[in-house]
């Protein structure tokens, strides 16, 4: 497809808009605290809309209309359990962060557990962010490569040196600002596409809903692969199936670890002129994410219905396993979307894509910088020095995305979900049940917690190796791969808990560390520099 000049227009007026305000800001980060927290003096609203932007990806811009097209809305179910997670990490896990003063979430764990615990978590992190990255960038260019016939090498590399650059440049202070633009333009561009449908299809929203109903394309039910019926889901199941309370589970595992231990939402509450405002971002952040995932996700029911209304070869394999799910979207864009809103349907998905990887780099340039280069490879150095290699390990890893996203272009296989999921079993798995032990107990120690998450891997391991079929029936694991993570944090969890009462610490911790004595007001930081980890 070639791109009319008004949407190349479009799409040109965008990128160099986003371009534009990094380079703007560039002047004013002359202090690592202004790079890696934008000088802690943003509003609640402009974090809140960054934090959208950050979240919605081209992951969620392809998945979720795919998700529907092909299924129903099993896998929307975690996203109901959002507003709970927002509510604990409000109460709890917001002030704390503000109190202590950090600029990574990981100096928290070096306080309560040492710094093994901290370099393992933050490395962790970073190991994730660099295949998420990777896998973010590979996902855009193949939908702008299908929607515009655009070379995906050329899109990968313009996308990526792009987004750099400002992120690089501009801090997070850029990453704030883009993201918040980004958020706005991307669902702008779902929208429209939402609204098209809904024109092109006899009898608008009201037959939409009919016939979807009428093929449980409304349920919460899954496909099944053998009869390619849409069947319902149990509320409880044997652990080797999906079910609702599974879905729950994995949500709230899910969202507590990002919304209460991640280095990319925990930048933003630092970021925040006041806890109110800080709160008052993720409130936001709930409110508008919701209903953004449920209008990608609609928008698939609803390209259901018009190729059920107006049958195509290409969309049938789609639905039926000839073809990846996955392509709907891009191919509905090609073929059926007038000028002008190609142009803002690309720059939405440009914005989904470049929101989440500026934030994503410079959340591993801040972990990179202050976990582990500043604590255990060059310290005592000039505040310059530590901004200097910011700057070099943003740009390090815009290398190393770049570098994975073309290498995942060309590998023979793209089994990239899967991909994902594996790798983030065994190197996530844990995170969550670590603060929560720091957070909630105060006899969990760095022998106790280290033990746990030794014990943690192997058990990741033992289940990914068995969903890949590499274990022996016999000793194989009995259960999805879904149930990894829950289970994961809950055996960490257990065993740092139990040991912590048998291995003895030198000294137990400051109380404002754990629950026990911080009482979620704004009041009386007490920063972590000043206080002894535990032992």
């Amino acid at each position: 497809m070639t791109l009319h000049w008004i949407d190349q227009i479009i799409i040109m007026v965008y990128v160099l808009a986003m371009a534009g305000i990094g380079f703007y800001f560039v002047l004013r980060n002359k202090s690592t605290d202004e790079y890696f927290a934008g000088g802690r003096s943003h509003g609640g609203i402009l974090l809140g809309l960054s934090l959208v932007g950050a979240h919605i990806s081209s992951i969620t811009f392809i998945a979720h209309p795919a998700d529907a097209y092909k299924t129903a809305y099993l896998r929307f179910l975690p996203a109901l359990i959002l507003p709970l997670t927002i509510l604990i990490a409000g109460m709890f896990f917001v002030p704390l962060y503000r109190k202590a003063r950090v600029t990574s979430a990981y100096e928290y764990l070096e306080a309560r557990f040492g710094p093994g615990v901290r370099l393992y978590a933050a490395s962790m992190f970073a190991i994730y962010m660099l295949l998420r990255l990777s896998a973010v960038l590979f996902l855009f260019s193949v939908v702008i490569k299908t929607i515009t016939g655009l070379d995906a090498d050329t899109c990968i590399l313009i996308a990526g040196i792009i987004t750099a650059a400002y992120t690089v440049v501009g801090g997070l202070n850029a990453v704030i600002w883009t993201d918040a633009i980004q958020s706005v333009v991307l669902l702008g561009g779902g929208l429209a596409i939402l609204l098209l449908l809904l024109i092109q299809i006899p009898g608008g929203l009201g037959e939409v809903l009919t016939t979807a109903w009428a093929d449980n394309k409304l349920s919460v039910g899954d496909l099944n692969p053998a009869t390619g019926a849409i069947e319902p889901t149990r509320w409880f199941d044997d652990m080797a199936h999906k079910s609702v309370f599974l879905m729950l589970l994995m949500g709230t595992t899910n969202w507590m670890t990002a919304y209460c231990t991640s280095q990319d939402n925990v930048q933003r509450y630092v970021a925040a002129k006041s806890a109110h405002e800080a709160r008052k971002s993720i409130w936001l952040c709930t409110a508008m994410s919701i209903p953004v995932w449920a209008t990608f996700m609609f928008m698939g029911t609803c390209m259901y219905v018009f190729y059920k209304k107006f049958p195509d070869e290409q969309a049938a394999l789609m639905l039926t396993g000839g073809r990846k799910a996955e392509d709907i979207l891009p191919y509905y864009l090609t073929s059926q979307v007038p000028v002008g809103v190609v142009g803002l349907v690309v720059s939405g998905v440009a914005a989904a894509a470049m929101s989440t990887l500026s934030a994503n780099l410079n959340s591993f340039s801040s972990v990179v910088t202050v976990d582990i280069y500043r604590r255990l490879l060059v310290r005592h150095r000039s505040d310059r020095h530590y901004l200097r290699a910011g700057w070099i390990f943003t740009g390090l890893s815009a290398l190393v995305m770049v570098l994975g996203a073309l290498a995942l272009l060309h590998a023979s296989t793209k089994t990239l979900n899967d991909f994902l999921l594996i790798v983030g079993n065994i190197v996530q798995v844990g995170i969550l049940a670590v603060f929560l032990l720091g957070f909630l107990t105060r006899r969990a120690n760095s022998w106790s917690v280290g033990l746990g998450i030794l014990f943690t891997l192997l058990f990741s391991t033992w289940c990914v190796l068995s969903g890949r079929g590499w274990i022996p029936e016999g000793w194989a694991a009995k259960f999805d791969l879904y149930y990894v993570g829950p289970l994961g944090n809950l055996l960490l969890f257990a065993i740092g808990f139990f040991l912590g009462y048998l291995i003895p610490c030198r000294h137990l911790p400051e109380p404002r560390l754990t629950i026990w004595g911080h009482t979620g007001k704004d009041e009386d930081d007490f920063p972590l520099a000043d206080q002894p980890a535990q032992g």
